[in-house]
């Protein structure tokens, strides 16, 4: 750790951050100097750690070419507040909002693996197939007789959620603009992918398939690195009558 920072690593350390903070991402093609100073200048890495990071309540996420700004799990500054996320996806309610979590939580475990969050085990996720999976964890969770400790512990009521997704019909075969509808579970699934997307975490492929993004890889191996988050959340995913 350094103890202090001469004035020129601070004035790039803060442009960096300025830019980040702006605009969520630096790309190498447009902003060659500060990506570089980033990567190759320790101090600077060393303000982001020991200062900027902490105090801004944020993680910077780093790939080969970009640098991506990501708020943390409590963020409200940088980070979305129940009422802006229900925005953003078109949501109505935080019932709809705590379900479209699961779904998302759903989605990585599908990429990551639900034993572990960590290893890619597939290249993309079908709209189909991601409904199943839903729907047979949803299933599980329902039949938990320690549902209630559960929600307690992770402050979130997932009984309505499992009780609006059991409301869902799986399609609407009369509905010609699946994503303009949440009234049932393909729909729905479609509302949530379209928020990722324009988050820059997934990539929709004709309303069919669900490809994740390098800016995906890079927030799950920063946040859950961790193994008491992995397991909370896989808690989640595992929550089966017989083995709790």
């Amino acid at each position: 750790m350094f103890e202090s920072y001469k004035v020129e690593t601070v004035e790039t350390a803060l442009k960096i951050f300025l830019e980040l903070a702006r605009l969520g991402q630096l790309h190498k093609e447009d902003y060659p100097e500060m990506v570089q100073a980033y990567k190759t200048d320790q101090e600077v890495q060393g303000l982001f750690t020991n200062i900027i990071e902490p105090l801004a309540d944020v993680k910077v996420l780093e790939s080969l070419y970009v640098l991506y700004l990501s708020p943390n799990v409590d963020n409200r500054f940088f980070g979305y507040t129940n009422e802006e996320l229900r925005d953003k996806m078109k949501l109505a309610t935080n019932r709809e909002l705590y379900l479209a979590y699961f779904v998302i939580l759903s989605l990585l475990a599908m990429f990551y693996g639900e034993d572990s969050l960590s290893e890619v085990s597939r290249s993309y996720v079908t709209v189909s197939d991601l409904e199943q999976f839903v729907s047979t964890r949803l299933q599980d969770l329902g039949a938990n007789p320690d549902l209630p400790d559960l929600e307690k512990e992770l402050e979130i009521n997932l009984l309505s959620s499992v009780e609006l997704w059991q409301d869902m019909p799986e399609y609407d075969p009369d509905l010609k603009a699946l994503r303009r509808s949440t009234k049932n579970r393909i729909s729905f699934i479609l509302k949530v992918a379209m928020f990722l997307e324009a988050e820059g975490l997934a990539h929709v492929e004709q309303d069919r398939e669900l490809y994740a993004t390098e800016k995906t890889e890079q927030m799950v191996r920063k946040y859950y690195s961790d193994r008491g988050r992995q397991e909370k959340l896989l808690t989640l995913l595992c929550a089966r009558k017989e083995t709790l």
